[in-house]
């Protein structure tokens, strides 16, 4: 009779600041930074006049000195997130210039950081409309249509972008992040390589394509079948590793950055050096219960499991209500033939999480295993109102209904397993064995 184990750390996002760019939403299981947005001040596209010389005492030479010392001032009080000071000195600015788009570029982005998106589309469209050729302008404007979750004209937006400047990162890295969250990681894949290129040293370039290509070698993708087979998805991985390697070798030495690898080794069976990383990470932060339980994990597929029990128990005394490491707890006393614990723990969880099907399924299984025969088709039952397709349910529900002496309802209970999934030969052989012989745990 199998078990399933949780093998994702958590659905807490990783977040992470970082100059340039703002964090603003995620995918689930992924983390990923939705736009990153550009100040217009000394760039390519919007380089800053230094500061004129005074020439003779004429009222314009003076005037045009204030605005630049505005626009600048304007900057170091939005980098000190001061936006609303920030947002005055540029309406400041553009009341006297109305054509200047650094000023109505740095509002926008302004606004944006204030939560004020309608208003920022404006301004970006209004700077657009005095510099139509500004790829850095249209960037922008896409990074905020994405956060207001217009996802079509953001993507028009990052394309324009392209369009104007050929070799723009952060467009392309904007415009991948837009695909994954299409879960088009396909495209998304293409879109960071592009970005890479332009920039190869971003850290978070190499780890953000790890993620696309650990989300496809994970079945997580809706468009695309490349990882439909074991060894596609070991090839995927292997990418997703050789990416997050390159972050953590250009700087990125966070936590989420060590989970990754980590966790992308555990998948490609290379536990000595998961676990290797793992105690590095917690060496650093020993409260990481995210890592901790990633731990766990990998103690128990090198069969270590009181090592295991111990850690996943450290685990939840620091987050109770981290239920993924609860189930794997359960897993672990379920290994060790600890059913009743099991139980126990099995039964927290769904109080945590009642519509968490695995945890259903996985409590019938113990309960199965502890001769509460009754209680485990209840909880096969269960399991099957939050996800009727769950084959492995219907299949233990049979085992769980021949037991109560329901021959009938253990027939109907196979077929629907193998109606779900027909390739399940535990499903089948005990369909075939039905009439008198030891079903097939």
């Amino acid at each position: 009779m199998r078990v399933f184990i949780v093998f994702q750390a958590s659905q807490k996002p990783f977040i992470r600041l970082a100059k340039g760019f703002t964090w603003i939403a995620f995918a689930p299981g992924l983390a990923m930074v939705v736009a990153q947005a550009t100040w217009a001040s000394d760039d390519s596209d919007y380089r800053l006049t230094q500061p004129i010389q005074a020439q003779g005492s004429t009222i314009n030479a003076q005037a045009i000195a204030s605005t630049q010392e505005m626009v600048t001032q304007g900057l170091e009080l939005a980098n000190r997130g001061n936006l609303d000071q920030a947002i005055e000195l540029f309406r400041a600015v553009l009341s006297r210039q109305p054509g200047n788009a650094t000023a109505r570029n740095n509002l926008a982005v302004c606004l944006k950081k204030s939560g004020k998106l309608t208003a920022a589309i404006e301004e970006y469209k209004a700077a657009i409309a005095h510099e139509p050729q500004k790829a850095a302008l249209y960037n922008n404007l896409g990074s905020a249509y994405l956060a207001q979750g217009n996802l079509d004209l953001a993507m028009v937006n990052f394309y324009q972008a392209i369009q104007y400047k050929q070799d723009f990162a952060a467009a392309y890295y904007n415009l991948a992040h837009l695909l994954a969250l299409k879960k088009n990681y396909a495209a998304a894949i293409e879109a960071y390589q592009q970005a890479i290129k332009a920039s190869p040293n971003q850290a978070n370039y190499h780890r953000d394509l790890g993620d696309a290509l650990s989300a496809i070698a994970n079945g997580q993708t809706e468009t695309s079948k490349l990882a439909d087979n074991q060894a596609a998805g070991k090839k995927f991985l292997g990418q997703a590793l050789a990416e997050y390697v390159a972050a953590v070798n250009l700087g990125d030495t966070s936590s989420a950055a060590l989970l990754r690898k980590a966790m992308t080794l555990a998948s490609l069976d290379r536990l000595a050096e998961a676990k290797a990383t793992l105690e590095d990470l917690l060496s650093k932060n020993p409260q990481d219960s995210q890592a901790l339980n990633e731990l766990g994990i990998v103690q128990w597929k090198l069969g270590a499991r009181l090592e295991a029990e111990s850690t996943l128990e450290k685990t939840l005394a620091i987050d109770p209500k981290f239920v993924q490491a609860r189930n794997n707890l359960a897993i672990v006393l379920y290994d060790l033939k600890k059913y009743p614990q099991a139980v126990s723990v099995w039964r927290q969880a769904i109080v945590l999480k009642p519509d968490f099907a695995l945890v259903h399924y996985n409590l019938g299984t113990a309960l199965y295993e502890s001769g509460l025969i009754k209680q485990a088709a209840e909880a096969f039952q269960e399991c099957l109102k939050i996800a009727p397709n769950y084959a492995e349910a219907y299949n233990n529900l049979g085992l769980a209904e021949l037991k109560l002496g329901n021959k009938e309802k253990a027939i109907d209970a196979w077929q629907k397993a193998l109606a779900t999934n027909s390739k399940l030969v535990d499903a089948k052989a005990n369909l075939e064995k039905c009439t008198g012989n030891q079903p097939r745990l």
